[in-house]
């Protein structure tokens, strides 16, 4: 459970804080190997000194465990348990068993949330850059079509008005009234694609 934990620890460093390999090895991997041996070490360490380990229910492994063996379920036929003993072993398996495997999954559960709220505002961030980058394009193309057409209907309203006064007039001069200083640039290109169209 120690080791999934931190599993998540590594992901979590990786994928929201961008964590290089080689820097979390540096920084992080030995500590948590360091506070894993030291953790393990503390509780067998406590339950030696304490004399709580005894061979288990199942008779396949030593863990914390009142004596004599069968003592909490058939206490009239092998004896009552060691009160001390019993003790010892109801807090260790208190804090070894329950405490830090709560605390574990509480940190799983705590790191997956924030993966997955950082997962969910890339995924948004992904798709407000795919949409600005759309509508750029669609606006862009916009812009060009309203170009071509204001092209065409120039070069029609120049073709017209030079009929009606029977004299060629600029699309300057027919712009500088309505649109001003910025329509210039444009007009030229409209005349030249005018003048290439004729």
């Amino acid at each position: 459970l120690m080791y999934f934990c931190f599993l998540c620890v590594y992901y979590l460093c990786r994928l929201k804080y961008r964590m290089n390999d080689k820097f979390f090895n540096q920084k992080i991997e030995k500590r948590v190997h360091l506070f894993i041996l030291a953790l393990n070490v503390l509780s067998v360490g406590a339950g030696l000194g304490l004399g709580t380990f005894h061979v288990c229910l199942t008779r396949s492994f030593c863990h914390y465990a009142a004596t004599p063996l069968y003592c909490r379920i058939f206490p009239e036929k092998v004896g009552k348990c060691d009160l001390a003993i019993k003790d010892r072993v109801d807090v260790l398996i208190l804090i070894n068993v329950f405490i830090l495997n709560i605390i574990g999954f509480c940190m799983i559960a705590g790191i997956m949330v924030i993966l997955y709220r950082h997962a969910n505002f890339l995924r948004g961030m992904n798709s407000s850059i795919t949409t600005s980058a759309s509508l750029a394009t669609g606006t862009t193309t916009l812009v060009r079509r309203a170009k071509i057409i204001n092209k065409d209907k120039n070069c029609d309203m120049n073709n017209k008005s030079s009929e009606v006064h029977g004299q060629n007039l600029t699309i300057d001069e027919f712009k500088d009234d309505i649109n001003g200083e910025e329509e210039r640039s444009n007009s030229q290109e409209i005349q030249q694609t005018c003048r290439d169209n004729n």
